[in-house]
Order: C-alpha cells, then sequence, then structure tokens
C-alpha cells in the first residue's frame, strides 16, 4: 500500500516485480471510519469501556466500576512497548499524578510488562491494558 503516487513511483523501480501489486492509498486513512463525527461516539465507547473494567483492590476481589475517567485518554499502541517508549511515558505521566488521566495501552506483544511497568510506577489503577482496541 503506497500513500503518495511518488511512494508509488519508487517502489515500482526500486522492485519491478512487485509493481503490479503496489496500490496506492492516499493519506492511508479510511476517511469514513476515521471521520471527525465518529470522535464522540468512539470516545463515549472507550470511556465506557473504561469505566466497566474491574478494578481489583487487594485481598477484596473486584472493585465497583467509576462513573468514567475524567480528563484525556491518552493512548500508546503498539506491539513493542519498549521501542514505543512506555518506560518513558509512564516516568512522565508520574510526574502528573496530580492531573486526571488515563492511559489506555492496546495491542501490546507482552501485556504482563505492561502492568508491571505500571504497577512499579505506581499508575496501575489509571492504565488499561487491552489486547486491542478499535482505532477510531
Amino acid at each position: 500500500v503506497c500513500v503518495s503516487e511518488v511512494v508509488q513511483a519508487e517502489l515500482a523501480a526500486a522492485y519491478p516485480g512487485a509493481a503490479g501489486r503496489l496500490k496506492l492509498l492516499p493519506l492511508g486513512v479510511e476517511l469514513e471510519r476515521f471521520h471527525p463525527r465518529e470522535r464522540a461516539r468512539a470516545g463515549a465507547q472507550l470511556r465506557a469501556l473504561l469505566a466497566a473494567k474491574p478494578k481489583r483492590a487487594k485481598g477484596k476481589g473486584p472493585a465497583p466500576a467509576a462513573s468514567g475517567p475524567s480528563g484525556p485518554v491518552l493512548t500508546l499502541a503498539g506491539r513493542s512497548l519498549e521501542l514505543k517508549g512506555l518506560p518513558q511515558l509512564l516516568r512522565a505521566l508520574a510526574g502528573l499524578a496530580e492531573r486526571p488521566w488515563q492511559l489506555v495501552v492496546a495491542g501490546a506483544r507482552d501485556q504482563k510488562l505492561a502492568r508491571s511497568l505500571a504497577r512499579k510506577a505506581g499508575l496501575h489503577e489509571r492504565v488499561h491494558v487491552f489486547p486491542h482496541v478499535d482505532p477510531v
């Protein structure tokens, strides 16, 4: 998939055998699916998911769900947490503990590592790890 005609031409020149399989998809984004009008719906859906996600208190079983996160919901999506900078992000967010925010980590190859890093940073109540979240 090529994001521009220039990229398509460069790849066709570099890999002539693949030229017939190159597809042009300007912007590389499904404009209808990611239209700005979808933000409110998708944001409300994600916030509801976060509110419904059970929290576990030590030795007390699941805690009741909150009414939903306040403040910004930050996201980090990727397979490799180290390459994406999760440890650095958690250090930075630890400095913002007085402010409302939630972090969604999605698609991590090692979800236990994500949870462990959040716990070590003292942010486990505000970091939500999912195998997948709809990118909208």
